[in-house]
């Protein structure tokens, strides 16, 4: 990365132009600590944190009931395992990238624009937080 920022940096010199360097980082917490974030903070000009499909149907430990996709905060009455209700939303992760040495000014949290469908669920709380049969057509 740089490498590029230099190449980016010297491009610019040449032909007047300001180039900006970004990329797309995971929305994941355990895949946090393969990156050195404060290094990378200081090479480019914004970090995309990608948090889509934090959640979806697909019957592991970690999505074992339905769930919103994406959530801005951690929901406490949301009956999965600690490590999801805690750690498996956007403000999360923002604050993690924050406290890793990312500057706030140099976070862009990523939204889906798409949803999830879960079938066989039953009409209790409008569906949420609730067992589900698979994954709807």
């Amino acid at each position: 990365m740089a490498n590029l920022r230099e190449r980016l940096n010297l491009q610019g010199k040449l032909d007047g132009k300001t180039y900006l360097l970004s990329f797309a980082s995971t929305g994941n917490r355990p895949q946090l600590k393969q990156y050195e974030f404060a290094k990378l903070a200081e090479i480019v000009d914004w970090i995309n944190i990608m948090s889509y499909d934090q959640h979806g149907p697909n019957h592991s430990d970690w999505n074992a009931v339905t769930g919103l996709n994406s959530s801005l905060h951690s929901n406490p009455n949301e009956p999965e395992i600690e490590e999801v209700v805690k750690h498996f939303n956007v403000a999360f992760i923002c604050q993690e990238m924050v406290r890793l040495g990312v500057p706030k000014a140099k976070l862009n949290a990523g939204f889906p624009f798409y949803g999830k469908g879960y079938s066989d669920v039953p009409a209790v709380n409008n569906g949420l937080f609730q067992e589900y049969g698979g994954i709807s057509s």
